[in-house]
């Protein structure tokens, strides 16, 4: 019922787009229908004659070249949905409207000629109106689209619309048709992760270890887990499975895939499913297996055990001993049916399910894939940022101070200086500023915008973080102006000396 509606709403939003086409569209084809028919009166009556040194001539060809750039202004307005263009395509109409009135000219001058100018004018002006209420429309659906995610009452705000275990909402599928395509859905949804404790944690683990890529661990016993994040899954409310698909479907991890299990279709469970081999001719699951070989010398053919008795390995045909193996050839398998003795080629093959205790054949299950991850590279310096400085609120929160993630400190000035957070404890407030370089170090220019702001603040309240690492020069600038830094390799080394740092000011 819901994607009804939704497709009913697009739908909606993609009728009142083309109807603002025809309207704008309306008023161009008034003035061109109105020029066409000057034109084929004025020639019907005087003929076509060139005549440039006439005054009337040349107020009519003004005339008509002002017209068509309106037309031109106009159509270009009512395609594109500019309220600009619409509104000087009108307006342009309705001037040259005016002109024709007071200084009438032959070309333009049938009856009621000026009003259909200025109705076609008023029409595109209209229109401006009508394309701004569908721009409105839009942007609601986009907020709308990613407003899910931004409810309270859960960290990501995206677990009620979950489709199964290990599958999340397809943002793709969920939002309007315009903003298909582009990234600010699954870069919202990013950010929305990065405040997830669970999720932050995930990505702090490859920022701050050696940890290169996460893989299952397939059991009989349990469903698939991932050991490197073992101590999660246990502290967790939420199903780790779900947290690496939001990961993964966001872009901050790159899934790849590992195995693909057969699942059952009743239960959807994986963990104890098995191949069963039954007889072709009575089912039973008693089969057993028989390896047939060949004695090289005498071309004897027989079961590989019966090569071996109480008397030691000898051919059951010839009688000759063997020291070597490789005088016995593998030519193929039997199978053989302990129930009713039938000996065949192709068993019968299906699955159970002990957990459920239904069987099933290939073509009934469902196959689950199952991935291990790795970190996007393409988005390590993002996270490197975020991950910080979220690392960096923690750590504030657990020696008992507010903070505010971005925030706002006013300075000396009384401007209001947005700082990466602020944190405070009673009535004063602290700023810090984050500073990363994807290069190997954080140099004097990239530091200068927050030393502006540590001035008009007061340099006493606040504090810089690099990472990696800060420059010599910059280094110094800091030590100079007596402005507190610290650097960093990771969240966690960040971290630990901002709480370090912080622990022994007080």
């Amino acid at each position: 019922m819901r994607n009804n509606i939704r497709v009913f709403d697009e739908d909606r939003l993609e009728a009142r787009r083309l109807t603002l086409r025809l309207v704008g569209l309306s008023g161009v084809i008034i003035l061109i229908v109105s020029i066409i028919v000057s034109g084929i009166f004025y020639i019907t009556a005087r003929g076509l004659a060139w005549a440039p040194g006439d005054m009337g001539f040349i107020y009519s060809s003004v005339l008509t070249i002002g017209f068509i750039i309106s037309i031109g202004t106009g159509l270009f307005g009512a395609i594109r949905e500019s309220e600009e263009f619409l509104i000087l395509a009108g307006t342009a109409c309705i001037v040259l409207a005016v002109l024709n009135k007071v200084f009438t000219n032959i070309l333009y001058s049938w009856s009621y000629m000026e009003i259909v100018f200025l109705l076609a004018g008023a029409i595109m002006i209209m229109d401006r109106f009508h394309v701004r209420r569908v721009k409105i429309a839009r942007k609601l659906k986009e907020e709308m689209a990613v407003a899910p995610m931004q409810k309270p009452g859960g960290p990501v705000g995206i677990e009620g619309i979950r489709v199964g275990r290990g599958r999340i909402f397809d943002f793709r599928e969920g939002t309007p048709l315009e903003v298909r395509g582009t990234p600010e859905p699954a870069d919202t949804w990013r950010m929305k992760l990065y405040h997830d404790k669970d999720a932050r944690e995930i990505v702090r683990r490859f920022l701050s270890s050696d940890l290169k890529y996460i893989e299952p661990e397939i059991k009989t016993s349990t469903k698939p887990s991932y050991p490197e994040l073992a101590d999660i899954e246990k502290t967790t409310t939420r199903d780790l499975q779900s947290i690496l698909d939001e990961l993964a479907e966001t872009g901050v991890l790159v899934g790849e895939l590992y195995e693909k299990l057969i699942t059952c279709p009743r239960c959807h469970q994986s963990s104890k499913v098995f191949l069963r081999s039954k007889c072709s001719k009575c089912d039973s699951r008693k089969v057993r297996k028989n390896r047939l070989v060949e004695h090289t010398e005498c071309g004897a053919i027989y079961k590989e055990d019966e090569y071996y008795g109480t008397e030691g390995s000898k051919c059951p045909k010839c009688g000759k001993t063997f020291q070597h193996e490789t005088e016995l050839e593998p030519i193929g398998v039997t199978y053989e049916c302990e129930a009713c003795g039938n000996v065949f080629n192709d068993p019968k093959q299906a699955y159970y399910c002990r957990n459920c205790a239904y069987e099933f054949q290939f073509e009934n299950c469902e196959l689950e894939d199952l991935y291990s991850y790795t970190l996007n590279e393409k988005i390590k310096p993002e996270a490197l940022e975020k991950i910080s400085v979220l690392s960096v609120a923690d750590a504030l929160e657990g020696l008992g101070y507010k903070t505010s993630v971005p925030g706002v400190l006013s300075g000396r000035s009384g401007v209001g200086h947005e700082f990466t957070l602020t944190y405070s404890r009673g009535e004063r407030r602290f700023a810090v500023d984050l500073v990363t370089s994807e290069g190997p170090e954080v140099n004097l220019r990239m530091i200068l915008p927050s030393y502006a702001k540590f001035i008009d603040v007061g340099a006493e309240r606040c504090l810089l973080i690099a990472v990696p690492r800060l420059a010599d020069q910059a280094r110094d600038y800091l030590e100079a102006n007596k402005i507190p830094y610290i650097e960093g390799e990771n969240p966690t080394d960040v971290s630990l000396k901002t709480r370090h740092y912080l622990e022994s000011a007080t």
